[in-house]
């Protein structure tokens, strides 16, 4: 057993310090954060329905301390959920439905992806092109460039 700290008081006699607790909120746990995650994906897509979006895609895989990690499968989902406004709203919300200030983490997990010809597999705001040859003007359709979507 171990001791606990001991200073000596103004009179000489030693007394025992007590030892502060370094977290002043108790640690989620997983299982409470899955047990609420269509609470949390609900209350967020009333604020913003592109963030509940990429909620529903990712899964929670683990909590570290206070910290839920979010299993996302792309690199373009993590990038939009840790960008500082929208991190913002999902802790929030989080804390809400938690009861308890709550950050998150997104992590990447693989995918297997099959690559046509000239597709880099990663989807990410970084490696959007347009078509040769086209040329964007206030006249053209971006949708009808991408043919309705965007090049993976």
């Amino acid at each position: 057993m171990s001791e606990l700290p001991r200073e000596i008081d103004t009179d000489g006699d030693r007394k025992d310090l007590e030892v502060a607790k370094s977290d002043s909120f108790p640690a989620v746990v997983l299982d409470q954060v899955v047990e609420k995650w269509k609470d949390l994906i609900s209350g967020i897509s009333s604020i913003n329905s592109s963030i509940g979006a990429l909620l529903k895609s990712s899964k929670p895989s683990a909590v570290e301390g206070n910290t839920v990690v979010l299993n996302v499968s792309y690199k373009f989902h993590k990038e939009r959920m840790e960008s500082t406004s929208n991190k913002k709203i999902i802790e929030k919300v989080l804390e809400e439905v938690l009861g308890q200030k709550t950050a998150i983490r997104c992590i990447v997990t693989q995918k297997e992806v099959v690559n046509k010809a000239g597709e880099t597999g990663e989807l990410t705001d970084l490696n959007i092109r347009i078509p040769q040859n086209v040329i964007i003007d206030n006249n053209t359709s971006v949708v009808k460039v991408f043919d309705g979507s965007l090049p993976l």
